[in-house]
């Protein structure tokens, strides 16, 4: 989408994950914004321990490998002024992975979910995450990929005289008493009903115009 708002959501979907994965110690790999893209890879530290490693070391590094992974959605979300709850099916699919090779407990693994979730909004709402956030994120419009060692200079010679945190603002103010928000509508495709009604409402403009 060519808006403003939504490049800019969408830089900081990828600069989220990677000032949490500096903050956790993960080796970042590349960032990447370039309009179109968003990429970040790391070296997830859990993947260091083996499968069913239930050790308070292995557990730890999962957790910190999970909130880096949502970071990102939450990070857009929060940029948006929508609920953090609303899912990027990427993400989702590697926090997901991560937690099997450890946790085979379908409950465990969706109350760990939920954690890890509030988690990434805990972090991102404070001042300090959020200001170094909206730094990289402008910087990655910049230049549009950067390696570990470049995110990592860029962090540490950062300096702010002063910080921001999400507005929390939906971009649809005020909301529409009895209409859904726009988030939903975004994001959700429309069901087999709302196609066809679509589709005989076309049909009908035809003939009126035949």
């Amino acid at each position: 989408m060519p808006e403003e708002r939504f490049h800019r959501a969408d830089a900081i979907h990828v600069a989220a994950h990677a000032v949490v994965a500096s903050d956790f110690d993960i080796p970042i790999r590349r960032a990447i914004f370039d309009g179109r893209h968003r990429v970040f890879e790391a070296e997830w530290a859990s993947l260091a321990y083996a499968r069913d490693n239930a050790s308070r070391e292995a557990r730890i590094a999962l957790e910190h490998d999970c909130i880096t992974v949502q970071c990102g959605v939450v990070g857009r979300a929060l940029a948006l002024g929508w609920s953090h709850k609303v899912w990027g099916w990427d993400d989702g699919s590697l926090a997901h992975d991560l937690m099997e090779r450890m946790v085979y407990d379908s409950y465990v693994r969706s109350a760990w979910d939920a954690y890890q979730r509030e988690r990434a909004r805990v972090l991102l709402n404070d001042p300090r995450t959020w200001t170094r956030v909206e730094l990289l994120a402008q910087q990655l419009r910049v230049v549009r990929s950067m390696d570990g060692t470049a995110v990592a200079g860029f962090l540490a010679e950062l300096t702010t005289d002063a910080t921001v945190v999400p507005s929390g603002a939906s971009w649809r103010t005020p909301p529409t008493p009895g209409v859904e928000p726009n988030a939903v509508l975004v994001w959700r495709r429309p069901t087999l009903t709302e196609a066809l009604k679509g589709m005989n409402g076309y049909e009908a403009a035809q003939q009126e115009d035949w």
